[in-house]
């Protein structure tokens, strides 16, 4: 199989030739990786502001990635982040960040204001939003989607950054944001709204110009939990969040019937998401990331009580075993990872998060090793597992 045909297969729980490999990568792990394989020449100079490096195709061909990401450019008026070079940078919504440096050398971007902390329903009703069809934020998409489809096997994903709640609670203030919900269900829905609009005219656009290329996106990025359980409520999230969500991902669903009938739709939802995972599916999520091994989540079940309803993708932790264990714990983790979730489909394998850059590159290599081995599947079962 291709590497397209197999995360396609993944998704849609059918019969793959092997587990398909994903992982998304730091500016710092990434250019510390391409270092020790002496790859120098595919060494980045920018990221995303969440330090999400977009690594050039070879990188995946090296890597045995079947996946490639493809991100969406700052709008007119917001220059460009230049990553480990700006010391701050404030984005098309007001939100500024200041660079930060640790200990390991990494490098990223803090939060350091919270432009509607004191904003009333009347400041929001005023508040202009950017446009979100403004040309320059899809300037040059076609043609790397085009490039990438034509030139590699490699499933395209959208990466293009959205959403209702959490970006939301950012600009407001998490604390006053946790407040709303539970005081000003006006305010909140209003905020959520705003992004919802937003968010889906771009989306819609981007679709238009590359949707065809596509096999599926990485969607919004709010979270709903931590480690430990729900940060919000279950009552609160079904009437307040739910409803809109809902929107979102059914005018997705919408757009891609219209331009790539195969295109699918992955969540991003850090921590215990399994007091949400049925909503989820109820609203048309596809996918699901991660699959955080070191939380509450009990993934033992999930094969039995959600196989052929939603796909799941991640769950190599990235915490303890990726920058501190050896390369013998990185596959028992695989194999671990594998033997829980994988069916052998309806997983996409991977890191649980971004890898980071105290992650030792021998880890690195160690976790796409064993996923290309233990997650050889033949007849419909893993053969080394």
């Amino acid at each position: 199989m291709t590497s397209r045909e197999r995360v396609h297969a993944a998704i849609d729980h059918k019969p793959v030739d092997r587990v398909p490999l994903d992982m998304t990568i730091s500016y710092t792990a990434h250019n510390n990786l391409c270092r020790y394989m002496h790859w120098d020449h595919l060494c980045v100079d920018t990221a995303s502001i969440w330090s999400v490096a977009f690594p050039d195709p070879e990188f995946h061909e090296k890597m045995n990635l079947d996946c490639v990401y493809v991100g969406l450019n700052p709008p007119s008026g917001t220059p460009p982040l230049h990553f480990n070079v700006d010391e701050t940078y404030t984005n098309e919504f007001g939100q500024s960040y200041r660079k930060t440096i640790a200990s390991t050398g990494a490098v990223s971007y803090d939060f350091t204001n919270t432009p509607a902390g004191d904003w009333t329903l009347e400041d929001l009703e005023n508040w202009q939003m950017p446009d979100p069809l403004d040309d320059a934020i899809f300037d040059g998409l076609y043609e790397r989607c085009r490039y990438i489809y034509e030139n590699t096997d490699k499933a395209i994903v959208g990466y293009f950054g959205a959403s209702l709640f959490s970006v939301s609670s950012h600009i407001r203030g998490m604390e006053n944001w946790y407040v709303d919900l539970m005081t000003e269900p006006e305010f909140t829905g209003l905020f959520m709204r705003k992004f919802l609009d937003y968010y889906t005219k771009m989306y819609n656009r981007a679709l238009d110009i590359a949707g065809k290329y596509i096999s599926f996106l990485r969607t919004e990025m709010d979270d709903f939990a931590s480690q430990q359980g729900p940060l919000i409520s279950p009552l609160v999230f079904r009437e307040q969040v739910k409803p809109l969500l809902g929107q979102f991902y059914g005018a997705l669903k919408a757009k891609f019937a219209e331009v790539n009938p195969r295109g699918r739709l992955m969540k991003h939802a850090c921590g215990d998401n399994s007091a949400f995972i049925d909503d989820y599916i109820d609203i048309g999520v596809d996918m699901l990331d991660p699959v955080q091994p070191n939380t509450a989540l009990m993934t033992r079940d999930f094969l039995s009580k959600y196989r052929g309803r939603i796909a799941f993708h991640g769950n190599i932790n990235t915490q303890q075993v990726m920058p501190y264990g050896t390369v013998e714990e990185v596959w028992e983790d695989v194999k671990d990872s594998l033997r829980h979730l994988a069916g052998p489909s309806g997983f996409i394998c991977g890191p649980t998060h971004h890898i980071l850059g105290d992650v030792p590159p021998g880890n690195i290599i160690a976790l796409r090793d064993a996923v290309l081995e233990l997650g050889q599947v033949k007849d419909g079962r893993l053969v080394k597992i």
